[in-house]
Formats: C-alpha cells, sequence, structure tokens
C-alpha cells in the first residue's frame, strides 16, 4: 500500500509481481474461491482483497479470475446480501466484499 501511495515507476517496480500472482494463484482453490493464507479458511474477503491488489499491480489475468465471479454469485443470500461464503448469513462487510470484486472483475 505504502508503495503505491508514492506512486512512482520506482516503487511500482519493486514489487515482485510474478511471485505475488503465483501466491495468489497458490490461495485460489477449486471452487473458485481464495483462502485467507496457504491452508487457510476461505473467505469472501481474501477474494476482494487478491482482486484489489491484482487490479492495482495489473495482473488480473484470467487464470487468476475465472470462475470467481459465479462462486461471488453463490455467496448472495434470500435477502439480496452477501455472506462469507455459500449459504452463510448476509453481512454488510462481506457484501461490500463481493460487490467491490464484482465490480472490479467488471461483472
Amino acid at each position: 500500500c505504502a508503495l503505491c501511495i508514492i506512486g512512482t515507476e520506482e516503487a511500482y517496480a519493486s514489487i515482485p509481481r510474478d511471485e505475488l500472482l503465483r501466491w495468489m494463484l497458490r490461495l485460489k482453490t477449486k471452487d473458485n474461491s481464495f483462502q485467507m493464507h496457504e491452508n487457510g479458511e476461505v473467505d469472501i474477503r481474501a477474494i476482494y482483497t487478491c482482486m484489489a491488489v491484482a487490479c492495482i499491480l495489473d495482473i488480473l489475468t484470467p487464470e487468476l479470475t475465472n470462475g470467481v465471479a459465479d462462486y461471488l454469485v453463490q455467496c448472495q443470500t434470500f435477502e439480496g446480501g452477501i455472506g462469507c461464503e455459500p449459504y452463510d448469513e448476509a453481512h454488510g462487510g462481506y457484501t461490500f466484499c463481493g460487490l467491490a470484486a464484482m465490480t472490479i472483475l467488471k461483472e
């Protein structure tokens, strides 16, 4: 975040984008959700974080994004909010993360 605030080419160049993308792909699960950390819990906040960082760093690849919007749709509940995972109760914070991720994905 601090490197983005600096905003110089040198600051952006110091970010190891390839390594970061490989790490994010390791966090992606077979159902197209993301873990909070390696071998960690699945959480919609992880999806938002990965999509936001990938967008900022211009590493939003098809491999990273394929199926993510479909997973997010599964997290929407009957009342219109979004839960942490499919079939979870909706929550304002999770709804923000889901909608923000969908916006980044242009879905």
